[in-house]
This record gives structure tokens, sequence and C-alpha cells, in this order.
């Protein structure tokens, strides 16, 4: 399945969207009209993210840690 041009199609849409995506062990998501950025599963590991990750407004992981732009607030015996 390819589109007829570079940024010429979108995958579902706003009222019809694909509920899950399967990806292999390895699987590479690549991003931009280059591929500069990639999003790679390690197996056993997790994700790596090739290029630095911006998060805006609040954060949290494994909901104990809490970030956002005045503070780190730790909420768990981590």
């Amino acid at each position: 399945m390819l589109p007829d041009a570079n940024d010429g199609a979108d995958l579902g849409s706003t009222s019809k969207g694909f509920s899950d995506l399967y990806l292999a062990d390895g699987a590479v998501i690549k991003f931009g009209d280059d591929q500069d950025v990639t999003l790679t599963h390690n197996a056993d590991v997790g994700l790596t993210l090739n290029t630095k990750l911006t998060v805006t407004g609040q954060t949290e992981l494994n909901d104990a840690v809490a970030l956002n732009t005045n503070s780190i607030t730790q909420t768990g015996t981590n």
C-alpha cells in the first residue's frame, strides 16, 4: 500500500480509526521526509528514540514520578 505522492495519504480518518497495530521484534517506525527520526523496538528491552523527546504539559512515569515545567515530584518509593 503506497500513497500517490509524498505526504499524500492518511491511514484511517478522524471518524474511522484503526484499533490495534502489531509490529515484530526489531520493528522501526520512521518519521520525516528523510526518515531522520526513528522509534525502534528492542526485544525484551523497550523502545529507543534516536533523538530528543520534547514533552509539553505534565508527564507521569510509572504513576510514581510527575514532571512538569516547574518541578519533579516523586510519589512512590522508587
